[in-house]
């Protein structure tokens, strides 16, 4: 075990044994008084982020089709915002038309906080 870079006080990283995700630095322990909480280095948030970014995607796919009312999004708007703003990477790099009207309804009930990747997708794909 060794102490975090940017943990700080009270937060170990695993880095060393025979391959666990906190063994190779991905994971973190930090304790809130006694108790102790896991949570992603930097090096594991990236990794996370872009698998569950990649996973979303699929979920609109299912929703399409199935033909899903898009009014309720809610599921997408709850999401990490880093990981929302590499779903519209994603889209907009797809260039499926199919996400369009998903789109429109996110743009609608997104958050105040305007998303560039966001707006992106929309234009790319009227």
């Amino acid at each position: 075990m060794k102490e975090s870079p940017k943990g700080g006080e009270g937060s170990t990283v695993f880095a060393a044994g025979s391959g666990s995700m906190n063994e190779y630095g991905y994971l973190a322990i930090e304790y809130d008084c006694r108790l102790p909480l896991l949570k992603y280095t930097n090096v594991g948030w990236a990794i996370e982020r872009d698998i569950y970014a990649g996973e979303l995607p699929d979920r609109l796919d299912r929703e399409i089709e199935h033909n899903t009312d898009t009014s309720d999004i809610s599921w997408l708007s709850e999401r990490n915002p880093q990981v929302l703003e590499l779903v519209a990477e994603r889209i907009t790099r797809s260039g499926d038309s199919r996400y369009f009207p998903f789109l429109m309804q996110w743009n609608k009930k997104a958050s105040r906080r305007k998303s560039y990747n966001r707006r992106q997708a929309i234009l790319s794909l009227r």
